[in-house]
C-alpha cells in the first residue's frame, strides 16, 4: 500500500527533478553532429548485388538521428541494429534497461520504384530536388518519400514515448511504489539509415555489420555491448550496472592490461516446440525471475541455451552446467565458431567487418578477430543472462534449410532471393546461392588468416572511419 503523500510536499520535489532533468541537455547537438559527419562522406550511387560481392561498401545515408536528452551515470551502452518491423523489440529492450541504448534502423529503397536521392526526401536542402522530381514524375511523386516519412514517424513516436515514460511524474510514482517495480526506460539513441539499391533482392540482406558500426558510433560510455534487438537482459542487470563494485571490476578487466577481457553472458530461449504465445510467457518469466528461475526452467527442458540445437559450437563453449552452479566469473577458451555477445571497452573494439551482410558469420568473425588477433580473454559472467524473444525468420535464414514450394510462393522475400541473376563472371545463379558462396568464401579466408595469425583487417567504410576520428566523444580513436 502506497503511503498518502500531500500534493504540497510533492510540488517542490517535482520542481527539483524538473530542473535536474534540464541540466546538460545536449542530445540534439550530438545527433546533429553525428548526422553531419556521417553524411559528409555519403555516396548516393545505388548499390547492386554484383558490386557488393565485388567488395564495395554499403552506401548508407543517415536520414535522421534521435538522442535522449536524459543524462545517465550507467557505464554500459547497449548497441543494436534492426529493420523497422522489429520496432516493438527495440521498445521491449528499452523498457527493460535503465541505461543507454543505441539503435541503427535500416530501410532500403529500390531505385526502380523510388528513383530519387535521399537528400530529396530529407527536407531542408533537398526540398528543391523533391519539387523537381514531382514535376518530372507527375502527381504520384509525393508518394516517393512515403517509406522514409513512415519510418521517421514511427521512430519519432517511439522516441517520444520512451522519453515521456521517464518524466518527473513517472519518477515520483516509481518512488512511491514498491522497490520491485522495474525501472523505465533506457536513454534511447537512434539513427535511421537508408540505402539505395539497384537490385531488389539485396534489400533482404541487411548490411548487418555496417549497421552495427553505425550503432557503435552512438556509444559514449566506457563499456559497450552489441546485443541483437531480439534479446533482453534479465531484470537483475539493472541492479548490477548500478553496483560500483561490479562495474569497477568490469572496467579493470576490460581496460587492456595484460590482456583485454570481454565479459560474456549466456543467452537462452524457449524450446522450439512451444507455441508462440507460450514462448513469449516463458521469455518474460526468464527475464523477470532470478538466476534460480532460469536454472529451473533449463533443467526442466522448458528453456534451452540459445540455438544450441542448431549450432552447438556457436554457444556450447559457455558450459551452461557450470554457469548454473557458478557465482564467480570464469574463463572459457575460444573455440572456432563461438559467437557470444559481450561487454568490452568500446575503445578496444576494432569494428565489424562490413563485407558481411545478412545473418551468416558476421558476429562469429568479429568474435574470432577479438580472440585470435586482439588477444581478448573471454570470461563468463555468472550473474547476467540474456533471453531471446521469438520472431519470424528472415529470408536468408529460411533458406538455410529446404523450403517447401507451397511456402515459397507465399513468401515474397524467399521468392526474391531465389531469383536467378547474372554474376560478374557471366554465370547465372540464384541470389541466395550466390550470397552463400560469397559469404562462405569470406568466412573461409578470414578464418584461415586468423587461425594462422596472418594479417586480417575488417572492411570499414569511410563514413565510419571519418566519424570515429571526428566525433568528440570518440576523441580521434581510429
Amino acid at each position: 500500500m502506497c503511503p498518502a503523500v500531500s500534493l504540497y510536499l510533492l510540488i517542490p520535489l517535482l520542481l527539483m527533478l524538473a530542473n535536474c532533468a534540464n541540466i546538460g541537455v545536449v542530445g540534439d547537438d550530438e545527433a546533429n553532429i553525428l548526422k553531419s559527419y556521417w553524411n559528409s562522406n555519403y555516396n548516393s550511387t545505388p548499390l547492386s548485388f554484383n558490386e557488393w560481392i565485388s567488395g564495395h561498401h554499403a552506401r548508407l545515408y543517415m536520414v535522421d538521428a534521435w538522442w535522449s536528452q536524459r543524462n545517465s551515470s550507467i557505464h554500459i551502452n547497449i548497441f543494436t541494429t534492426m529493420t523497422l518491423d522489429r520496432i516493438h523489440m527495440l521498445e521491449a529492450l528499452c523498457q527493460s534497461y535503465m541505461g543507454p541504448v543505441s539503435a541503427a534502423v535500416y530501410i532500403s529503397v529500390d531505385v526502380e520504384t523510388y528513383p530519387y536521392d535521399f537528400t530529396s526526401s530529407a527536407g531542408g536542402r533537398g526540398t528543391r530536388r523533391l519539387k523537381s522530381a514531382r514535376r518530372r514524375l507527375g502527381e504520384g511523386a509525393p508518394e516517393l518519400a512515403a517509406p522514409i516519412a513512415d519510418a521517421r514517424e514511427k521512430l519519432q513516436d517511439l522516441f517520444t514515448r520512451m522519453e515521456e515514460q521517464s518524466t518527473t511524474i513517472d519518477m515520483i510514482a516509481a518512488a512511491l511504489r514498491s522497490n520491485n517495480t522495474p525501472p523505465c526506460c533506457c536513454q534511447l539513441k537512434m539513427a535511421l539509415m537508408a540505402e539505395r539499391l539497384a537490385d531488389p533482392h539485396l534489400a533482404y540482406l541487411m548490411p548487418t555489420n555496417a549497421m552495427r558500426n553505425v550503432a557503435m558510433l552512438m556509444v559514449n560510455t566506457p563499456l559497450s555491448i552489441m546485443l541483437d534487438v531480439d534479446l533482453s537482459f534479465g531484470r537483475n542487470f539493472n541492479e548490477l550496472v548500478q553496483n560500483s563494485t561490479w562495474i569497477n571490476g568490469l572496467l579493470q578487466g576490460t581496460h587492456g592490461a595484460p590482456q583485454p577481457v570481454m565479459y560474456i553472458p549466456p543467452a537462452f530461449e524457449a524450446k522450439a516446440h512451444h507455441s508462440l504465445n507460450a514462448a513469449k510467457i516463458i521469455v518474460e518469466i526468464s527475464l523477470q525471475g532470478g538466476k534460480q528461475t532460469v536454472s529451473s526452467l533449463w533443467k526442466l527442458g522448458i528453456l534451452q541455451a540459445f540455438q544450441i540445437d542448431i549450432c552447438l559450437h556457436c554457444h556450447g563453449a559457455f558450459n551452461h552446467t557450470r554457469w548454473m552452479e557458478s557465482d564467480v566469473p570464469y574463463t572459457v577458451k575460444y573455440t572456432q565458431g563461438f559467437e557470444p555477445w559481450g561487454i568490452l571497452n568500446r575503445f578496444l573494439d576494432p569494428g565489424y567487418d562490413e563485407r558481411f551482410r545478412g545473418w551468416l558469420y558476421n558476429k562469429q568473425t568479429h568474435v574470432e578477430a577479438l580472440a585470435q588477433k586482439h588477444n581478448f580473454v573471454l570470461k563468463v559472467l555468472p550473474d547476467v543472462w540474456a533471453v531471446h524473444r521469438p520472431h519470424k525468420k528472415i529470408a536468408s535464414r529460411k533458406l538455410a534449410k529446404p523450403v517447401p514450394d507451397n511456402v515459397k510462393e507465399t513468401n515474397t522475400d524467399v521468392m526474391e532471393m531465389l531469383k536467378v541473376i547474372t554474376l560478374p563472371d557471366g554465370t547465372n545463379a540464384s541470389a541466395y546461392s550466390s550470397y552463400r558462396k560469397y559469404v562462405d568464401n569470406l568466412r573461409y579466408k578470414a578464418r584461415t588468416a586468423l587461425a594462422a595469425r596472418q594479417p586480417y583487417e575488417p572492411q570499414l567504410n569511410p563514413q565510419f572511419l571519418h566519424c570515429k576520428k571526428a566525433l568528440p566523444w570518440w576523441g580521434g580513436v581510429r
